[in-house]
């Protein structure tokens, strides 16, 4: 019984520790470390504070070439924090075209929800990221797709005033009269 507490312990202690120095290395951009880190079987998908993830941070910090590294070291793509939001989705808030196509290229999934049925092209619409847009409707996406409060991604870039986002996604097939529960 002593053995079992004594191990558990000592891997959850090894554990904290990989996700501490993991968020500490990709938040200095220390890549050395990051890769000596990823070269242990230690598990690079735990959750740390505020449910992040190591990959979560490293999309969040618009930082490619950790989220490169941990991808390859088999970060899953599909991960989320409480708020259900997908690394692809933090990508496309922040616009970072090149860390989406990365993601969509690894696997990452373009049509993810979160609770309020918000998905990558929702949240790019919201944010006007007009290339990480047309990047997702050539992957696919549901141009017409509805938020849990039946917005679509036109109405939303609407809503916010993004012209280039409006016209790209009307050029694609937006439906020009959506209504949503507000409407």
């Amino acid at each position: 019984m002593n053995k079992i507490l004594i191990l558990t312990l000592l891997l959850f202690s090894v554990t904290k520790s990989f996700s501490q120095d993991a968020f500490t290395a990709i938040e200095n951009k220390n890549y050395d470390q990051l890769s000596e880190l990823l070269k242990s079987p230690k598990n690079i998908n735990i959750r740390g504070k505020n449910d992040m993830t190591p990959l979560l941070k490293a999309v969040g910090q618009n930082d490619l070439k950790a989220v490169k590294m941990l991808v390859e070291a088999g970060a899953d793509l599909s991960f989320v924090p409480k708020s259900n939001w997908t690394p692809l989705m933090v990508a496309c808030q922040s616009g970072s075209t090149e860390m989406a196509a990365y993601l969509i290229e690894k696997g990452a999934d373009i049509n993810a929800k979160d609770e309020h049925n918000w998905n990558p092209i929702i949240i790019a619409s919201r944010n006007g990221q007009a290339t990480t847009v047309a990047l997702l409707l050539t992957k696919g996406v549901d141009v017409n797709c509805k938020a849990a409060d039946k917005s679509t991604p036109l109405l939303i870039a609407s809503y916010k005033g993004h012209y280039d986002v409006i016209k790209l996604l009307l050029e694609k097939g937006a439906d020009p009269n959506p209504v949503n529960r507000d409407s």
